[in-house]
């Protein structure tokens, strides 16, 4: 068995809490501590805090964590003693949260009122980081489906206590069968869920580390979200849509997110002072990040076509709608895919139309389809996208196996 002390964060720029970590008959139980320390005044080797006239208090963190160390491994031989064998990891966590956690009754706050102050921690940019407004949003989104939950329950308020592995597969069928979300959204809401409640944690409102386990998983699957290809790009941007003008703005407006890669949060706010010569000079919303994309000719035709503008801003949900709308007048787009799609919960085969798969989020995918299957560097492509690894992207790119045989052609042909 051995015990020792480290960081939860030890490349934090702020202090990171000292957790205890235990090993024994190839387990590896965590526990925290009610002590922080800026990594830079840890010292790894010894486990302990630098004696420094920065920290005033190191001499007391240490013995504390000591003492700690002690009571433990004494605990532990207790236990051996009296039951011949080494606890179980979860029944070790719950001795040590019994004996040694904050007397406070900290787990019994509110979940969701703690999320509320969250979000608004997050708004007024009082978190160690700036979280864009679409971050927030999806927080505000979980807190509502929380919030629903709790009600569908009729259990009373969800408290940090509640949040163990019951509550995640209660939580889980909710979202999937009884709000019928995908894997992905439901995925979101987890991932949004454990967010607030490591934040919580660092900030000692609960010791509930149930929500770090490993079957607490994020769900995800493999999507089958649909891309324009270049012909179809082509036959959407010579469509004659003069007859109605808010139909004709959304799609220029979409071919425009087609050949420049930008979510829908950035292309829909561009403005003729985003346009510097040949170039689109823009900070995306959710990355923070200046992208400079060079003008593809349809959208210099679309610029040239609102005398050096852009197409005015239409809400992001009637966007959606009138896509659809508009690639029904498109036969091409009227031919039924066979696709995964959602029923009950569960992921089915089954026949449905590309222009009802149509929405903002497809224009920001062809580009990275196209852009691909051009032969485009993956590394240029993900400097736009904003995707971490390539392994994600090529996850988010959509081809089939033709397509792959199309770029093989294209190297022979270069070689020859």
């Amino acid at each position: 068995m051995a015990i020792s002390f480290c960081l939860k964060r030890p490349h934090s720029n702020g202090p990171t809490c000292i957790y205890l970590r235990i090993m024994f008959e190839g387990h590896s139980v965590k526990f925290y501590t009610k002590e922080s320390i800026h990594p830079k005044y840890w010292d790894s080797k010894k486990q302990a805090v630098r004696i420094t006239k920065a920290v005033s208090n190191a001499l007391d963190i240490n013995t504390y964590l000591l003492k700690l160390k002690c009571d433990v491994d004494f605990c532990i031989r207790d236990f051996r003693i009296l039951h011949n064998a080494f606890p179980q990891p979860n029944e070790l966590k719950s001795i040590l949260k019994q004996k040694f956690s904050p007397s406070c009754n900290q787990d019994q706050y509110s979940i969701t009122k703690y999320f509320d102050h969250f979000i608004k921690l997050s708004e007024a940019g009082k978190r160690s980081e700036i979280i864009s407004e679409s971050t927030i949003k999806v927080y505000r989104q979980t807190l509502q489906v929380l919030s629903n939950f709790e009600s569908f329950q009729n259990n009373g308020k969800l408290l940090f206590s509640s949040i163990d592995f019951e509550f995640y597969l209660n939580f889980t069928k909710f979202l999937t069968l009884d709000l019928g979300f995908s894997k992905n959204t439901a995925g979101k809401h987890i991932r949004t869920l454990k967010t607030v409640m490591r934040y919580a944690l660092d900030c000692k409102k609960h010791t509930n580390l149930d929500f770090q386990a490993r079957s607490f998983k994020n769900l995800k699957e493999e999507t089958d979200a649909i891309f324009l290809n270049e012909h179809e790009l082509s036959l959407l941007e010579c469509l004659d849509l003069s007859f109605n003008r808010t139909m004709d703005q959304v799609r220029d407006a979409f071919i425009i997110g087609c050949r420049t890669g930008l979510r829908y949060s950035d292309y829909s706010t561009l403005t003729s002072g985003n346009i510097h010569g040949k170039l689109i000079v823009t900070q995306q919303q959710k990355t923070k990040s200046i992208v400079e994309i060079p003008l593809h000719p349809s959208v210099t035709k679309i610029i040239n076509k609102y005398n050096g503008g852009l197409p005015p801003p239409i809400s992001h949900q009637y966007s959606n709608k009138l896509l659809k709308d508009i690639a029904r007048l498109i036969p091409e787009l009227n031919e039924t895919i066979e696709i995964r799609h959602l029923v009950k919960g569960k992921s089915v085969w089954g026949k449905i139309k590309k222009s009802d798969l149509i929405c903002t989020h497809t224009g920001r995918r062809s580009f990275c389809t196209n852009e691909y299957l051009a032969g485009t560097p993956i590394l240029t492509i993900m400097c736009l996208s904003g995707h971490k690894s390539e392994q994600s992207f090529l996850r988010y790119i959509k081809m089939k196996s033709g397509d792959h045989a199309q770029i093989l052609a294209q190297q022979f042909a270069k070689r020859a």
